[in-house]
């Protein structure tokens, strides 16, 4: 993948953690790991 491809995926990532956070649902700090691969 490249860079642009990572970015939106961090992207989609980052949005679907906040929406988790807004709703009050409890999720584990492992799942706001999000792995790089430069």
């Amino acid at each position: 993948a490249n860079k642009i491809e990572n970015s939106i995926l961090i992207q989609k990532q980052a949005a679907r953690l906040l929406e988790i956070k807004a709703e009050g649902i409890d999720y584990s700090k492992k799942d706001l790991i999000i792995q790089r691969n430069d």
